[in-house]
């Protein structure tokens, strides 16, 4: 995550998820809370889960050349019972990336 966040997160990164998922008590250290529900809905394979959307930077640090920082759409609810998922709409279509299996790498630059 970007912002003032300390801590690195492991993610599953999801090209099929229409959105990035933000597991509730990351969301809670940002400051949001679900007191009020938006109504947005997200077919999950977990079922379906009501939750809304927020925007927040993500920052995908490098190993070697640059660190990329993106403003992504985070869906957070308190019935996601999964993991930090990096998701396609919103985030990953933002940026040029590739998957290299025979190095176990994950690549991105800037758009």
């Amino acid at each position: 995550m970007g912002g003032d966040r300390k801590d690195q997160e492991i993610a599953l990164l999801d090209t099929a998820s229409e959105w990035c998922i933000l597991p509730f008590p990351i969301a809670l250290e940002f400051g949001y809370d679900l007191e009020t529900a938006s109504g947005v809905r997200l077919h999950t394979r977990h079922g379906l889960i009501s939750g809304e959307l927020i925007r927040l930077p993500i920052l995908f640090v490098a190993e070697e050349e640059e660190s990329v920082e993106v403003d992504a759409t985070w869906f957070i609810s308190r019935d996601w019972p999964g993991p930090m998922v990096i998701g396609w709409k919103g985030c990953l279509e933002r940026i040029r990336f590739a998957l290299d299996p025979s190095e176990d790498a994950f690549c991105f630059a800037r758009l």
